[in-house]
This record gives C-alpha cells, sequence and structure tokens, in this order.
C-alpha cells in the first residue's frame, strides 16, 4: 500500500492568508525518502543490467587482451623468420649452401607469405650451386604458382625456372612461359627477351631471333652488357640494331 501522502504542519495564525509552511522534521524525511527511491531506482538497474554490463565490460577486456597477446606472439614470428632469413644469407655468403638451406626449411610450412618465398629462393639457389638442378627448378617453379607470393618475385622465379632448365625445354615452351615479359618495359624484358631470342634460334627461326636481339639492344635502360652482346647478336642475323651511330661510337 502507497505510504500516506505528508502533509506539512499549518503554523498559520487565524488572521494569516496562505501562511503554510513544513517543520524542519518534514524536510529532512522528505530529503531520506527522495534518497531512499534514488538508491532503489540504482539498485533496481543493476538488478536488471548488472550482468549484462559486466558481460560487456569482461568481453572488452578480454578481446583487448588476446589482441595485444597475438600481436606480441606476431611480432616475435616475424622477428624469428626475419633473423632465420638473415642468417641463412650469411651462410650464403659464406658459401655455406646446405647450412642455409636448412636454416630457412622450417618456413617453408609455418612461415609468412613472403618469408615462404624468401626461404625457396634461397632454397633454390642453394641447390643450384650445389648442382642439383632439378630441385632448384622445382623450388622456382613453386614460387611461381604460388598465388600469395608477390607478383614480381613470381615472375622472378619463372624466369629462374626457365633459365635454370633452358636445354631441356622445347623453343615453343620457352616462348609461350616467358613471352608477357618479353616487352619493352617490363623489368625483366632484358633477361626474358634474351631467352626468347635464343629459343627462335634453336627453333631456327632466324628473323624472329634477330628482331627480338634488335629490341633489346635498342632499350636504353638495360645494362650495357647486355645490349652490346644484343647488338652483336642481331648484326649477324642481319637487322640492324644501332638507332645512334656517332653516341655508339663516343
Amino acid at each position: 500500500m502507497a505510504p500516506n501522502p505528508i502533509r506539512p504542519r499549518s503554523n498559520a495564525k487565524s488572521g494569516d492568508k496562505g501562511g503554510n509552511t513544513s517543520s524542519p522534521e518534514d524536510e529532512i524525511l522528505i530529503r531520506e525518502i527522495d534518497e531512499a527511491v534514488r538508491q532503489d531506482d540504482t539498485l533496481q538497474f543493476f538488478r536488471d543490467y548488472g550482468y549484462k554490463v559486466l558481460a560487456v565490460i569482461v568481453a572488452g577486456l578480454v578481446g583487448l587482451g588476446s589482441y595485444l597477446l597475438w600481436d606480441n606472439y606476431r611480432d616475435n614470428q616475424l622477428e624469428a623468420q626475419s633473423e632465420a632469413i638473415i642468417s641463412a644469407l650469411d651462410f650464403v655468403d659464406a658459401n655455406k649452401y646446405s647450412d642455409a638451406s636448412s636454416k630457412v626449411n622450417g618456413l617453408i610450412d609455418g612461415g609468412s607469405p613472403a618469408a615462404v618465398t624468401a626461404a625457396r629462393f634461397i632454397q633454390a639457389g642453394a641447390a643450384l650451386e650445389m648442382g642439383d638442378s632439378d630441385k632448384s627448378v622445382e623450388l622456382f617453379a613453386a614460387i611461381a604458382a604460388d598465388p600469395k607470393a608477390p607478383p614480381a618475385l613470381r615472375d622472378l622465379a619463372r624466369l629462374r625456372e626457365v633459365s635454370v632448365n633452358f636445354d631441356e625445354r622445347k623453343p615453343a615452351d620457352v616462348v609461350a612461359r616467358l613471352k608477357d615479359m618479353a616487352v619493352p618495359g617490363n623489368p625483366l624484358f632484358g633477361s626474358a627477351g634474351e631467352l626468347i631470342a635464343m629459343a627462335h634460334l634453336e627453333a631456327g627461326n632466324r628473323v624472329e631471333a634477330g628482331k627480338m636481339f634488335a629490341m633489346i639492344a635498342k632499350e636504353e635502360g638495360l645494362p650495357d652488357t647486355l645490349r652490346s652482346r644484343a647488338r652483336q647478336m642481331a648484326g649477324l642475323l642481319g637487322v640492324d640494331a644501332i638507332v645512334d651511330v656517332e653516341k655508339l661510337l663516343k
């Protein structure tokens, strides 16, 4: 049952007009009731929503903690992978190719995409230095076929794959494998173009070989040794590859 309303005592005399006032005791009681109501509202809020609020707070803290742990774990993993690659390169500089290959072996299955690509390049180069061209070709082919590897490195691996076993490939296969790179402006144009030109020669197609050598000779951004070699080959095949005679003589 709702409590009866508290009415202030009347201190008005018979001659007063509307002189009703509250006594100090009544004002204190009103304040106590008001405070009790506020406390009851707060308790009711926590009864209704307290567990939900607590669950949200706990979930947020768990999520933040998990992210910090994963971020720390990831940084440690990347640091360890970088150290393994650097150590393997040191072994390569020391001509310890077997040690270099072993050092990055664990990255092939458990490393980041970049680390896997670097590890395969190191192992492919080490295998080639140790005379195992089949393993080298297999590793270069794996890089070229890996969709997670950077496109530029995939192209480089494809070029290396072809160059390692060029003698075992059919000329048409070499051309098909590298023709998209053998265009002026491509970073690998010089090397890819030279392999394609040699493949044309192997197939007896002297005209196409001469054209490709001439294109390489005229590409100013390529190394001078490569351009000079291509110019000589183009000349032997009857194709003029000299753009500026005076500049060449200088």
